[in-house]
């Protein structure tokens, strides 16, 4: 049975939906990315702006690079993170190991002095929970040497994420790096998960790119005896904002037609399944509020909903795509088998006295591709 490796921002919506998880039926990994603490976000809350309809995404992949004084930062982001390290290690279900990817932070010029901080929040929250520090093959040493006191604290190995927004991963020179970097380690292949990261599939011209990278990347990765290793894509788009409002428009999920095409093709080892969910993979930069939508996956599409009227309702036009929602043919007719996004969307399509706001509905259609996407791996070994 394929394992599942949701990639997701270390963003409130997507937390809520990773504490409101049960149990999943194929084994679960998430890889979580921490995001640099917003200048709007509130003392100790984990939640920034959400990514908006007319977002503009960071074309370097690299989030914001402007921080206010490193120390402050520092401490924003010790409190951001000790939130995080106490969802992982009371809410998630029991065997499903995080990853945790900093690359975000590292950019940033307060990073050297927040690393040593980093493992210290960590170890002293999660214990005894389990994580699993990513790293990539172009790291600096200094880098390198904070994975692997990350390693040393949880004795879980680690994950190499290959691939990065700007291009595919180059197989010779990915060989002789990895002879480079696992001797700074100390660790060998089989402590080691590998994510073939594909970044963006927006296009059918993208699937095709995206199939023959994985193709050669997975003979790479056959010639060791690695943990695991994982295909990873984002087909979701940057924006939702062209799609029309009052209505809901289908989008295909290029990322699982891409997993379930090289399937096909019988590869050594299949490898599991891992996306982005119901987000791009860049972090999204917004200044106002969205309107109130629900990202809903099924089978092979996510069913886009957008409410623009009436105005006046503001939030609670969301009620109004639930209704919605849940009389058409992708909501579950076995209503004991719904997961806790489901749950919240089938309560405020009969009563809308909480609405919520855009970080709830990111929460609620999270958890319904997480839950759909377990279960698929689960039942039919698709995802």
């Amino acid at each position: 049975m394929p394992a599942y490796v949701p990639i997701l921002k270390a963003k409130a919506g997507e937390l809520e939906a990773l504490q409101h998880l049960e149990a999943p039926p194929t084994p679960l990994r998430p890889l979580l990315e921490l995001m640099p603490p917003s200048s709007r976000q509130q003392s100790g809350d984990l939640g920034e702006a959400e990514e908006l309809d007319d977002a503009k995404n960071n074309e370097t992949g690299h989030g914001p690079a402007d921080p206010a004084n490193g120390s402050g930062e520092t401490r924003k982001l010790t409190r951001q993170l000790r939130k995080l390290a106490l969802a992982i290690r009371d809410d998630l279900p029991a065997g499903s190991i995080c990853s945790i990817d900093a690359s975000y932070i590292d950019t940033l010029p307060f990073a050297p002095d927040a690393w040593e901080c980093f493992t210290a929040t960590l170890t002293e929250q999660l214990e005894p929970a389990p994580i699993r520090p990513v790293f990539r093959l172009t790291d600096p040493p200094e880098r390198l040497a904070w994975v692997r006191g990350v390693i040393a604290e949880f004795g879980e190995g680690a994950c190499l994420r290959l691939g990065s927004p700007d291009r595919d991963v180059d197989v010779r020179q990915a060989a002789e790096l990895l002879s480079r970097v696992l001797p700074q380690l100390e660790l060998g292949p089989e402590q080691i998960g590998v994510v073939i990261d594909l970044w963006t599939i927006e296009d059918d011209r993208d699937l095709q790119r995206g199939l023959a990278t994985a193709e050669e990347l997975l003979k790479l990765t056959d010639q060791h005896p690695w943990q695991s290793v994982t295909v990873a894509g984002g087909a979701f788009p940057a924006s939702i904002s062209h799609l029309p409002g009052d209505a809901v428009s289908p989008l295909p999920r290029r990322d699982a037609h891409l997993w379930r095409q090289l399937q096909e093709r019988q590869p050594a080892r299949l490898p599991d399944f891992g996306d982005y969910a119901i987000a791009h993979p860049a972090p999204g930069i917004g200044s106002r509020a969205p309107l109130p939508n629900l990202r809903y996956t099924t089978d092979t599409e996510w069913q886009i909903w957008r409410q623009r009227t009436p105005q006046d309702l503001g939030n609670e036009r969301f009620c109004i795509i639930c209704r919605d929602v849940v009389a058409s043919e992708h909501f579950p007719t076995d209503r004991s088998r719904l997961c806790w996004g489901d749950r919240q969307i089938a309560t405020r399509s009969e009563e809308c006295s909480s609405p919520g706001n855009a970080t709830k509905w990111r929460a609620f259609g999270t958890s319904r591709h997480l839950a759909l996407v377990s279960d698929r791996l689960a039942r039919c070994g698709e995802p």
